[in-house]
């Protein structure tokens, strides 16, 4: 089997872009705060950090908000899961949030040539979900968790 050819890429750039992802997505959460109206900035903030973990439960974001107010990696008053589901559930929110999380990648627009997703397999997923092994679906080298047969 012939080997896929595999893009070039500058390692060491693109394992410094994905090691301080999180610290330069807090650092813009941080200043867009400073930008808004008092009114909206809470809500607007728990959406757009629940928005760039967009596989967490109402509650469980509420718990992560929760969890970085008290490191004091937010410093905002979070409201209950209900109040954040009805504002996520608004439609005009939805292009908010998207036009948010695009901000915050444009400075990577400089080296995104050097680490997009290719043949190399990175994706958003590396690891196998249960429902996954309990079906006995093929698992890519890339997976964390396997299943050996028994």
């Amino acid at each position: 089997m012939k080997k896929k050819k595999r893009w070039p890429r500058d390692e060491v750039l693109y394992n410094k872009i994905q090691e301080t992802e999180f610290i330069h997505f807090f650092e813009f959460v941080r200043c867009i705060s400073l930008l808004m109206p008092k009114k909206m900035r809470n809500n607007i903030i728990c959406l757009l950090i629940w928005h760039k973990f967009p596989s967490l439960s109402a509650r469980r974001a509420r718990s992560l908000l929760l969890f970085l107010q008290r490191f004091k990696i937010i410093n905002i008053n979070i409201p209950c899961f209900k109040t954040l589901c009805n504002y996520r559930a608004e439609p005009l929110m939805q292009g908010v949030l998207g036009n948010l999380i695009e901000e915050s990648s444009k400075p990577l627009k400089e080296v995104e040539h050097d680490f997009a997703t290719d043949s190399t397999g990175i994706r958003t997923k590396l690891f196998s979900t249960w429902y996954s092994l309990r079906i006995k679906k093929k698992i890519l080298k890339r997976d964390h968790m396997t299943s050996s047969p028994h």
